[in-house]
């Protein structure tokens, strides 16, 4: 017998974003993210840390705080590439907060309850 695999059970099912105005916005699974994606997302991650550990060592230095809020901007829009540019900028710094933690909690996927576990690799 034929055994078939069927992509679309490999596919997590896209988790979303609903925004103030009604507006849904399908988060990028973390699965979607290419190796320059995730290069970027990791760069921007550290840069954002550093950011955040000078700002609290130096609360007015508004350069680290630019810092911050051009990683926070870009790394929403990572994640939420369809978001408007204009909306994504308007967010406040805790609202992108808000969103970072919960992609990195969730990676922006539901897992498929149907996927089949994978089989182990030879070794």
């Amino acid at each position: 017998m034929s055994r078939n695999l069927n992509f679309s059970t490999l596919v997590p099912e896209r988790d979303t974003f609903t925004d103030v105005d009604g507006k849904v916005y399908e988060f990028k699974a973390e699965v979607d993210f290419g190796a320059v994606h995730m290069a970027r997302m990791g760069r921007l991650q550290d840069t954002l840390q550093a950011a955040l550990k000078s700002l609290a060592a130096n609360t007015q230095d508004e350069s680290m705080a630019t810092q911050f809020e051009q990683c926070a901007d870009e790394i929403v829009a990572l994640v939420l590439p369809t978001l408007p540019a204009e909306r994504r900028t308007a967010l406040s710094v805790g609202q992108k907060a808000a969103l970072m933690n919960w992609w990195r909690e969730n990676k922006g996927q539901t897992p498929n309850p149907k996927a089949p576990l994978p089989e182990p690799l030879p070794n």
